[in-house]
């Protein structure tokens, strides 16, 4: 499992493709579902967009509301993101990357990057270290009893499957409903996001 340094390297990294991706979401798909059950690309937008301020509130021993619906403009989703991130890095300064909440940092932004990918079409190289990093994490620490509402039941894959299948699916997403295409190794051109 990634930790420390590798964890803070994997969220930036998670951090940095979520603002390209977010920078690519148009007006246009305002209300396409998403991978992530019950939520739509706006809905999932604002979620993402409140995803580094809830984590450096998490970190500062403070209890985020993962569930709130963040209204945010699409065209400025990137930018809030990006400035959030920034204060997130402000915040944790002081302390070891929040008390070790990097690598589910990392993790969440890896899941929903592949998420919003997936349901505008983008086809974005994602990092393929990334979702090895975030799997590593949730892999150890997401069981079937703490799932809750957030996580589907792990859909079964092949470990053959490039790595961001491997995290979608034991995020609880079906990687090939998502136009995930049959790899034959686990190091053939994982972050490939071709579009649905």
């Amino acid at each position: 499992m990634a930790r420390g340094n590798d964890q803070v390297a994997a969220l930036s990294a998670a951090m940095e493709q979520m603002a390209i991706i977010l920078a690519g979401v148009r007006e246009e798909h305002r209300r396409l579902p998403t991978p992530c059950a019950g939520w739509d690309v706006e809905a999932l937008v604002g979620h993402v967009v409140a995803g580094p301020r809830n984590f450096a509130l998490m970190g500062g021993g403070g209890t985020p509301d993962w569930d709130a619906r963040q209204e945010v403009p699409l065209q400025e989703a990137a930018t809030r993101f990006r400035t959030g991130a920034d204060e997130l890095w402000e915040s944790w300064q002081q302390g070891d990357s929040g008390n070790g909440l990097a690598g589910f940092a990392a993790a969440e932004f890896a899941v929903h990057a592949w998420d919003l990918a997936r349901a505008t079409g983008q086809s974005i190289q994602l990092d393929p270290a990334v979702a090895q990093a975030a799997l590593a994490v949730m892999q150890e620490s997401l069981t079937e009893e703490n799932r809750g509402d957030a996580f589907g039941a792990e859909v079964p894959v092949s470990q053959n499957e490039p790595a961001y299948a491997r995290l979608a699916a034991f995020a609880g997403r079906d990687p090939h409903r998502y136009g995930v295409e049959e790899a034959s190794s686990a190091d053939s051109d994982e972050g490939d996001v071709p579009t649905p």
